[in-house]
């Protein structure tokens, strides 16, 4: 996954995990230190958040998220990508229906070829190719989604 990918997965997981009464402590614990550290050192990136809370399953604000983590300095920041990564660990442990994947390749234009293998999610897979334009072959196997193993 690159880094601008997991940050905006962890972001919104954690957005949207932070929401429950149920999640366990741990993962809003550690949603609050990613977000205190993008709130602290990417202003930019902080704005987009303050829209995936008011709405983490707003599709314009996940895509305006990715692009803006994708322009900033926040993807080479490692204590931040770490925190990331750790949140989505914890996402997948504790709340699976937050750690899904999507890809959306929807008004793309895609001249090369695209493959994506062996993906697995506890929660949802979505693939989307909505008025996309692609010039070769697209090739996307191994998903799985749903429980991938017993919860810890």
């Amino acid at each position: 996954m690159d880094p601008a990918t997991l940050l905006t997965a962890a972001l919104v997981g954690g957005a949207s995990a932070a929401l429950k009464d149920t999640v366990a402590q741990a993962v809003k614990d550690a949603y609050a230190g990613l977000k205190r550290l993008v709130l602290d050192g990417y202003e930019k990136l902080g704005r987009s958040l303050q829209d995936i809370e008011d709405d983490p399953a707003d599709e314009d604000y996940q895509r305006m998220l990715e692009k803006k983590a994708a322009q900033s300095e926040a993807t080479e920041d490692e204590a931040l990508m770490a925190q990331a990564q750790a949140l989505l660990d914890l996402l997948r442990q504790h709340d699976p229906e937050a750690a899904s994947i999507v890809l959306n390749f929807d008004d793309a234009e895609i001249q090369g070829s695209l493959e994506a293998e062996d993906l697995q999610a506890t929660g949802d897979v979505e693939v989307s190719a909505r008025k996309a334009k692609i010039g070769q072959d697209v090739k996307i196997k191994g998903v799985q989604a749903g429980s991938t193993g017993p919860s810890r």
